[in-house]
């Protein structure tokens, strides 16, 4: 997708097979929710963006590396095909800090996948991950997801760089899409004549969640606040005609929003 001098290429990472009751109603699951159990499946794709400026190629999320191989791994394949090597990538954004988004940062041996590259994320989502305080607290079986951010970053430090809402890069601007994980950022990429909303995780089924932006995912760590998240990135999008990306989004997750009775229609870009 071409943004006035900028270039946004989906690249897929891979896909999950979820049971469907992962989709949520915060109040009586609706019809087209199956119910816990019933063993219906929902298809998620894994994606992220490469962003290509005249000075800078940028990756949005990185994917879920060799930790989630069997299901994930494909990014560094689909970056040669787009023609680029590792080395070749200036900075990596990140939307937040869950491991299909972020375990793409790390190779098996703890080393840096992109050698060159700084790392941008929001300052207090990386703080949180980072907290052993909160790692003590965690639900069980979902500690290893704070270790895994431990490691994911360990070889960027002294290259990594923090945000909160505002202008991360020349074009480039993060929005509060708070909720599916405590600090979880969007980005805006301003191509002058048209924009670009990347909302990482808002969404994991548009065709439900657009209609009823109430349906949360099961992984949404603020059921109330990923809602608001939601309708704020709908809203956005539908109001200011911007185009927008998702990572669980079905690849190559580009489309357009517009507002249909109390809820919205998402239409896949063409």
């Amino acid at each position: 997708m071409q943004l006035g001098e900028m270039e946004v290429q989906a690249l897929r990472d891979g896909c999950f097979e979820l049971p469907a009751s992962y989709m949520r109603a915060p109040d009586v699951v609706p019809d087209e929710v199956p119910d816990a159990g019933d063993g219906r499946m929902m298809h998620l794709d894994v994606n992220a963006f490469l962003i290509r400026t005249k000075s800078e190629n940028l990756l949005v999320d990185t994917g879920g590396g060799y930790r989630l191989e069997k299901d994930a791994n494909r990014l560094l394949p689909a970056l040669a095909a787009a023609g680029l090597a590792p080395g070749d990538i200036d900075t990596v954004l990140i939307t937040h800090i869950h491991p299909d988004h972020t375990s793409g940062l790390v190779g098996r041996a703890g080393e840096a996948i992109f050698p060159r590259a700084r790392v941008r994320v929001h300052r207090d989502e990386l703080a949180f991950w980072r907290s052993s305080e909160n790692a003590s607290r965690a639900p069980d079986g979902q500690a290893f997801q704070f270790q895994w951010a431990v490691e994911a970053f360990a070889p960027y430090d002294g290259r990594i760089d923090v945000f909160t809402e505002g202008p991360v890069l020349p074009g480039i601007r993060a929005i509060s899409l708070f909720g599916h994980t405590p600090f979880h950022s969007g980005f805006v990429i301003d191509g002058g004549d048209r924009q670009l909303l990347i909302w990482g995780d808002c969404v994991h089924d548009i065709g439900l969640q657009a209609a009823r932006p109430e349906i949360g995912f099961a992984m949404d760590m603020d059921a109330a606040m990923a809602e608001a998240a939601r309708r704020k990135a709908f809203s956005m999008a539908a109001d200011d005609g911007l185009l927008v990306a998702g990572m669980h989004v079905a690849f190559p997750g580009f489309g357009t929003i517009s507002r249909h009775g109390t809820g919205f229609v998402f239409k896949p870009a063409v």
